[in-house]
C-alpha cells in the first residue's frame, strides 16, 4: 500500500486477516473465552478507580498479556479519591441512603436543613431541591457538563440537590464525576427513584429535611497498564494506539468487560501478525469515571520543543468504549438496548468501519455509524483534543452505571465475539496507514 493511501485500508485489513494464522482460531474471539474473561473481571467486585477491584484488574490483565509473550508496564498517577461514611436524606425518622456525586459538595461540619421542593420555578432559597425531571428525560442532570447546571441552582439559593434515578430493575443509576478536579460546592445526593414515594408521602407533613454527606477528598494513586509492541527492523515506526478503560461504577460487566475482552483479543492478534507496518501501543486506563484521569495522565504534554501532541506518540487510535455489544432481557424485564455506535475523526475511516462490520456479520440494525461532526463521547474526546486521529466504538444499555450491570443481565458473548472480529479488522486496517 502506498504511503498515506487511505483507500486500501480495508484491503490491507483483509489481507492481514488471511495471513494471521486463520483469525477464526484466535482464542480471544471465541464466545467461551469472552465469557470466561468477563466473568473474571466481574468477580473482582467494585471497579472504582484505585479500588481493590481496580488493582486486581491490573494484575489480571498483566497476566493475560504475559500468556501472549507480552511484558506489560504500569504507570501510577495521582487522583482525587472521594471518601464518605454517610450519605443520607433524613425526613423525620425516615432515612434514605444514597450515593453522593463525587464532583459535588459535602455537608461535613455544617447542617444542611430545609424544606423539600420539586418545582424549580419556585423560590429555591434555603431549600432542598428534588430534580424529578431527570425521570422524564431531562439529561442535563446526568450530563458530563452538568457542573454548570448544578451551579445555576446553587446560585438560585438551593441548599442541596437530590437526583432520583432507576434502571429497569429499580436500582440506582449514577453519574460520572467529570468535574472531579474542579468540583462544584453544592451537595448532590443520588437516590433510587422508588424512594421518591417516601419523600412525596412525608414532605407535606415535614417542615424540615436534612441532607448529610460526610466525607472528604484526598490524594490517592491508581495505575494504568500499557505495552508497546514494536515493528522489527525499523528505528522509527508509525504507531497505532488501542485503548480501553478498566475502571467504573460497581461491577460494570457490560460497560467495561466487553471492551477489555476485545482489547485482549486484539493483543493476541497483533502478536500473531508478523507483517505489521505499525508499532502497537496497547493501553488500559483507570480514572474513567473521574473525568478520564488515567488517560489524561497518559496523554500528558511533552516538552515544548517537541512537535508531538501527546507523550505517547501514537498518531491514530482505536477507542474501545462502553458497553460494546451489550444486550439481554433479564428475567423478562424489558430494556432498551441501543445499537452500538461507531464514529471516526475523519470520513476517510468510514469505509474501513463499514467493511469491518460486513466482514464480522454485524448488520445495520446492530450498529450506527455516526457523523464525525457530532459531539465526541468517552476517551475519544481527549484523544481528539490532542490532535489524535481515531475510530471509536461504544454502546449504551439500560443498566449503564447501575449495580445491575452484571454478566447475567447484560452480556451477550456472541454479539461481543462479532465485535471482537470487527475491531481486529479495524486495528489491522489502521495499522496499515503510515505517517513517516
Amino acid at each position: 500500500m502506498k504511503k498515506n493511501d487511505h483507500s486500501n485500508l480495508s484491503n490491507f485489513a483483509e489481507e492481514a486477516m488471511r495471513k494471521t494464522n486463520h483469525f477464526k482460531s484466535f482464542l480471544g474471539i471465541q464466545p467461551e473465552r469472552i465469557s470466561e474473561r468477563i466473568k473474571t473481571y466481574e468477580s473482582f467486585g467494585n471497579h472504582r478507580t484505585g479500588s481493590v477491584g481496580d488493582d486486581l484488574t491490573t494484575a489480571w490483565l498483566e497476566h493475560q498479556l504475559s500468556e501472549f509473550g507480552i511484558n506489560a508496564k504500569t504507570e501510577s498517577f495521582e487522583f482525587p479519591l472521594f471518601e464518605y461514611n454517610q450519605a443520607q436524606l433524613i425526613l423525620n425518622e425516615n432515612i434514605i441512603d444514597g450515593i453522593p456525586m463525587f464532583d459535588g459538595g459535602f455537608t461535613t461540619n455544617k447542617k444542611v436543613i430545609g424544606p423539600i421542593i420539586e418545582d424549580e420555578t419556585e423560590d429555591l432559597s434555603n431549600k432542598i431541591f428534588v430534580a424529578k425531571t431527570v425521570l422524564t428525560g431531562n439529561q442535563k442532570w446526568m450530563a458530563a457538563d452538568a457542573k454548570e447546571y448544578f451551579e445555576y441552582f446553587s446560585a438560585k439559593g438551593a441548599l442541596a440537590i437530590v437526583i432520583p434515578s432507576e434502571d429497569p430493575l429499580g436500582e440506582i443509576v449514577v453519574r460520572n464525576a467529570e468535574s472531579i478536579l474542579e468540583p462544584f460546592q453544592i451537595p448532590v445526593l443520588q437516590i433510587k427513584a422508588s424512594e421518591l414515594k417516601k419523600i412525596e408521602l412525608k414532605s407535606n407533613r415535614v417542615n424540615q429535611a436534612e441532607i448529610i454527606i460526610n466525607g472528604a477528598r484526598r490524594t490517592s494513586r491508581a495505575k494504568n497498564l500499557f505495552v508497546d509492541i514494536p515493528v522489527d527492523g525499523s528505528s522509527r515506526n508509525s504507531v497505532l494506539g488501542i485503548m480501553t478503560p478498566k475502571s467504573g461504577w460497581f461491577s460494570c460487566a457490560a460497560e467495561r468487560g466487553a471492551g477489555l475482552a476485545i482489547w485482549l483479543a486484539i493483543a493476541e492478534a497483533m502478536v500473531l501478525w508478523l507483517e505489521r507496518d505499525s508499532a502497537i501501543h496497547l493501553l488500559s486506563t483507570s480514572g474513567h469515571e473521574l473525568g478520564h484521569q488515567g488517560l489524561l495522565h497518559h496523554l500528558r504534554n511533552v516538552p515544548d520543543h517537541s512537535d508531538q501532541a501527546m507523550f505517547h506518540h501514537a498518531d491514530r487510535w482505536l477507542h474501545l468504549g462502553a458497553s460494546i455489544g451489550a444486550g439481554k432481557k433479564p428475567n423478562g424485564i424489558s430494556q432498551k438496548v441501543e445499537s452500538t455506535k461507531a464514529r471516526c475523526s475523519e470520513n476517510k475511516y468510514k469505509p474501513l468501519i463499514e467493511n469491518a462490520m460486513n466482514f464480522a456479520g454485524i448488520t445495520n440494525q446492530d450498529y450506527e455509524l455516526l457523523d464525525p461532526l457530532l459531539p465526541i463521547e468517552g476517551e475519544a474526546r481527549d484523544i481528539h483534543s490532542r490532535s489524535g486521529k481515531f475510530v471509536s466504538i461504544l454502546g449504551r444499555h439500560d443498566f449503564f452505571h447501575s449495580p445491575s450491570d452484571t454478566f447475567k443481565n447484560c452480556v451477550d458473548t456472541h454479539k461481543i465475539s462479532k465485535w471482537a472480529v470487527a475491531c481486529i479488522y479495524i486495528s489491522f486496517g489502521l495499522s496499515g496507514e503510515s505517517f513517516y
